[in-house]
């Protein structure tokens, strides 16, 4: 009985030090509205930020983790994703690209997603870019599927940038974002479509 019962008092102050610990994901959320917009302005492009599930909680510990992924991963998109307004009015989209950051539990767990209606990752753009900066041979990049070809993106020193900025073709951010994400024992997928 003793047992039980400390085995029932120490769950209660577990989840009481759990909840605790627990925040919103609004704060960190929030900070990429500034950042958002300074990237699209000094890369000349028109955006419009959607933040869905702002109130899931996350450990304080992991919403402050996650920031640097993140902003690599807004970055990318706006810089690399979403086109500048005249390409888009070519397209027959509207001339402000939509960058979509959510938060939603899904199970234990909780699912971050960064989303835009930019043109796209190209898997044979990739491949080949993967090719040229020599982290991958022509023979074996010929044999890997569209999803394989997508996640070259991750290897340390890749970049489709044809020039290196302060933004972009530095060759540091996905590989890093990878290694940071799996540190906090989570996992990055990729969904792309492209136009």
């Amino acid at each position: 009985d003793t047992i039980n019962a400390l085995e029932k008092i120490s769950t209660e102050i577990q989840r009481g030090l759990m909840e605790t610990r627990m925040v919103p994901i609004e704060g960190i959320f929030n900070r990429y509205k500034r950042i958002g917009r300074d990237i699209a302005q000094q890369v000349g492009k028109e955006i419009t930020l959607e933040i869905v599930g702002a109130e899931t909680e996350l450990d304080k510990k992991i919403i402050d983790s996650v920031g640097e992924p993140l902003t690599h991963m807004v970055r990318n998109a706006i810089d690399h994703g979403i086109e500048d307004g005249p390409t888009r009015e070519r397209l027959g989209k509207p001339r402000a690209g939509r960058l979509v950051l959510s938060a939603r539990h899904s199970g234990n767990n909780i699912c971050i997603e960064i989303a835009d209606d930019g043109r796209g990752m190209d898997p044979q753009a990739i491949a080949r870019a993967a090719v040229e900066r020599r982290l991958i041979d022509a023979n074996r990049a010929g044999q890997l599927s569209d999803d394989e070809k997508l996640r070259l993106i991750f290897l340390p020193g890749f970049s489709t940038a044809k020039q290196v900025t302060d933004l972009s073709g530095r060759g540091v951010g996905m590989d890093l974002v990878l290694t940071m994400i799996s540190g906090l024992s989570g996992v990055v997928e990729i969904k792309s479509v492209l136009g």
